[in-house]
């Protein structure tokens, strides 16, 4: 039941694959377009006929298909699968690869991988920072045992996927901070008589606590006095 196409030939092209995860071109694309290039490489390097990433939501409680190749409907579809639940759930749930040889015999929660053929699956958890941030997972329409070498290589895919969506997720998570700070900071300055204000805001960085916003006397307030 071992399909030779999927079998790496020796340990350089291995690396020449694990080397196509990590070149230029994804610094300069935005989450999504790391994940789609991501699943074009993993799909292409590891002849497989799909490729998914499900994202968990706010609460963790389950994932939603945010990127898919050759099973587009997932995405389209926006489907969830609870953490826990079917093959996308195992994975999120007990954090480690999960392989399924023969899709007809497991319990399956997603409708869409049975209807579309897949007889293999191998999905790997997305984790940055120690936090499970997603699912990655491949599938194939004719029986396939996945090598150690593979599982390896889609672990990796991972990672760096989970890297991207954890970087999204820091931006965002700062971008609200910093317009939150900012609307806190006053419209204007209160007038006060015989003086003119200046202000400054800098907001708290490192070890110090809170944000700064010092009000000084104007120069021509000195002066006058």
């Amino acid at each position: 039941m071992t399909d030779p196409a999927g079998t790496f030939p020796d340990v350089a092209r291995s690396l020449q694959n694990a080397r196509a995860l990590h070149d230029e071109t994804f610094t300069h694309m935005d989450v999504d377009e790391v994940l789609d290039a991501l699943l074009d490489r993993v799909r292409a390097i590891l002849r497989v006929d799909t490729a998914v990433v499900l994202l968990t939501d706010r609460q963790n409680r389950s994932l939603v298909a945010t990127a898919a190749r050759g099973i587009e409907e997932e995405v389209s579809q926006a489907v969830h699968v609870p953490v826990g639940a079917g093959f996308a759930g195992r994975v999120a749930a007990e954090r480690r690869p999960v392989y399924i040889e023969d899709v007809a015999d497991a319990n399956i929660f997603n409708p869409l991988l049975v209807k579309r053929g897949l007889r293999s699956l191998l999905g790997v958890p997305l984790i940055a920072d120690g936090t499970l941030v997603g699912v990655l997972h491949v599938g194939t329409t004719v029986p396939r045992r996945f090598t150690t070498d593979e599982t390896q290589f889609l672990e990796l895919a991972a990672a760096r996927a989970a890297l991207a969506v954890r970087y999204q997720l820091t931006r965002a998570e700062r971008a609200g901070a910093l317009e939150l700070q900012r609307s806190l900071v006053p419209a204007a300055l209160p007038e006060l008589p015989g003086l003119e204000m200046a202000a400054r805001y800098r907001p708290g960085k490192a070890s110090v606590g809170g944000d700064w916003y010092d009000v000084f006397p104007s120069l021509r307030a000195r002066s006058a006095s």
